[in-house]
């Protein structure tokens, strides 16, 4: 099976987010536990929270969504209020359990741009 790269540009983050989004998706690729604040806040999600924002989901939802990904973690690079994620998908292009970190995380959408290799450049 090919596989190909996209991109998740964010802009208007400072490195505490970046260094946070690092430490959960690490967390995750190496088999590590999901950081306590993480799980936390997603675990506290109210429904109004989950229609407001479709990406958002309960721990439980992520971890199964993680746990069956289609992608691997290439990349991350951290500048000065920007981060890139380079991502190799296989077989299909989703990474709503990526873009659910990324809205925990305080960010807003409108400065997320996926460069996607099935579906173009678009923000979510």
């Amino acid at each position: 099976m090919t596989s190909k790269i996209t991109k998740i540009i964010i802009t208007d983050a400072d490195n505490t987010v970046g260094s946070k989004l690092i430490e959960i998706i690490n967390s995750f690729e190496n088999n590590s536990l999901v950081p306590t604040w993480f799980r936390l806040k997603l675990e506290n999600l109210k429904d109004d929270d989950l229609w407001e924002n479709e990406y958002l989901m309960k721990y439980d939802v992520w971890v199964n969504k993680m746990l069956d990904k289609k992608w691997k973690l290439k990349d991350i690079q951290v500048r000065d209020f920007s981060i890139q994620i380079d991502l190799e998908l296989f077989g299909k292009s989703n990474y709503s359990e990526l873009l659910s970190i990324i809205s925990i995380l305080g960010i807003d959408l409108n400065n997320v741009l996926v460069e996607d290799s099935y579906f173009g450049n678009y923000t979510p």
